[in-house]
């Protein structure tokens, strides 16, 4: 049902209920809408509750997006962790890359949104620091550790590469996945794949 038709109204909810309904529909509304189109009225339109309600569970806007976008990480790290824990630096960063896309292609719209946002948005710029440093650091961790094993080349700046190839990944999810009907994810992670191997090489390679 529609944000805008609203769902049948006001029946109780726990708390953690409630919480998670206004999450639910402010993903909802950002999978179609910029950050900063989104309005408490309109959220509290797709849930059961009264609008006074969205202040009874969040301060504002940017504590509810907080949440949403840490609801998001915790899918997005599962996936991450099965390069970052992995043996097989390429293989495994196609598993962990096919499953952060198929997370992205389910429910990305919100990380987009908050993308664009941080550009003009201090608060919005904060938010998606939060998000996504930790996963160049943890990338960059990585790599050094790769390195420092001789099982790829050196790189003489490790966090840049890092940076480098993690906002490669994000632009084509951005670009082709995310809003896309029937994204090839397949031949998607396989390009990615092919430019990690070119920087990723080994020594001597």
């Amino acid at each position: 049902m529609s944000a805008e038709a609203g769902p049948a109204r006001r029946r109780r909810r726990r708390p953690e209920e409630a919480r998670a309904e206004i999450l639910a529909s402010a993903g909802r509304l950002l999978r179609d809408r910029a950050l900063h189109e989104l309005t408490v009225e309109e959220i509290m339109a797709g849930t059961t509750l009264s609008r006074k309600s969205f202040y009874v569970y969040f301060s504002d806007r940017y504590q509810l997006l907080e949440e949403l976008f840490a609801q998001l990480r915790q899918r997005l790290d599962a996936g991450n962790r099965l390069f970052l824990a992995g043996g097989d630096l390429l293989a495994d960063g196609r598993s962990a890359m096919l499953a952060v896309a198929e997370v992205a292609r389910e429910s990305g719209a919100p990380m987009r949104a908050l993308f664009e946002a941080s550009a003009h948005d201090p608060r919005a710029e904060r938010l998606w620091r939060q998000f996504n440093e930790p996963v160049v650091a943890a990338f960059a961790s990585k790599l050094a550790h790769e390195m420092e094993a001789g099982r790829i080349a050196p790189l003489h700046d490790v966090r840049g590469v890092a940076r480098a190839l993690v906002g490669m990944d994000l632009f084509i999810l951005f670009d082709q996945v995310i809003g896309k009907e029937s994204p090839d994810l397949p031949a998607l992670i396989d390009s990615i794949s092919e430019v990690w191997a070119s920087v990723l090489r080994p020594p001597g390679g």
